[in-house]
């Protein structure tokens, strides 16, 4: 059953981290040097946003939240059993947080190898194209495969990926290259995006987990029988 009082103080935490914080590191970033350590306070943001929207994801479709026993099974202090739901949600956070920030490592890149920008280039993470086929692909095989980890890796792709695209686009637009760019979208939309696309993302990714549960019980209990 979904905890509504989790589920407000999650979304509480996006809002802010999507608008007041925003607005707060833009006018911060905008008056440090160009090479300055301290303009990693935007990409803490574009981190933030994702952790509390694949959190929101978690909270509404527990069957999302990342097994931190699973991921890293050389920690043998403990089982994924319920007592440790909040270890898991922690790490499932982490997680989304860790994927949206390195979305900006294609700039470090870029300025350690000395690569030249045409002024309407991105970063070759910053392209939505790759991703957006990549979500596709992977919800398409979730079925045929019967794996609950595609369904995983596609709403972690959403919510990380297309986010941090999202907020970059009041800037630059989306770059689907080599099809085009959009225009710019106004600050508005990328405030409503950001909010829906946790409840979208998670309603499409929950309905084929409904789906793949009978396929997936029935190979468990095969393999018990084994």
């Amino acid at each position: 059953m979904i905890s509504k009082s989790q589920l407000l103080v999650t979304w509480t935490g996006l809002l802010i981290s999507a608008w007041p914080l925003d607005i707060v590191v833009e006018n911060f970033v905008l008056r440090l040097p160009p090479r300055s350590l301290l303009r990693a306070t935007d990409t803490v943001v574009h981190g933030l946003i994702g952790g509390f929207s694949y959190l929101m994801a978690c909270i509404i479709c527990p069957d999302l939240v990342l097994n931190i026993f699973r991921c890293l099974p050389f920690l043998q202090f403990g089982s994924g059993s319920n007592k440790h739901e909040a270890l898991n949600t922690l790490f499932s956070f982490f997680v989304a947080f860790t994927i949206s920030s390195c979305i900006d490592l294609d700039h470090v890149i870029m300025d350690v190898m000395q690569i030249k920008r045409m002024p309407l280039q991105r970063g070759w993470f910053h392209l939505s194209l790759f991703p957006l086929g990549l979500i596709i692909i992977l919800y398409l095989s979730a079925l045929p495969f019967h794996s609950l980890y595609c369904v995983i890796c596609a709403t972690l792709s959403i919510l990380c990926i297309l986010s941090h695209h999202i907020r970059d686009g009041v800037h630059h637009g989306l770059d689907f290259y080599p099809l085009g760019t959009t225009p710019v979208l106004p600050y508005w939309l990328y405030i409503v995006l950001t909010l829906i696309l946790p409840i979208g993302s998670t309603y499409l990714s929950s309905s084929l987990i409904r789906l793949l549960k009978p396929s997936l019980e029935s190979l468990t209990e095969s393999m018990h029988m084994v």
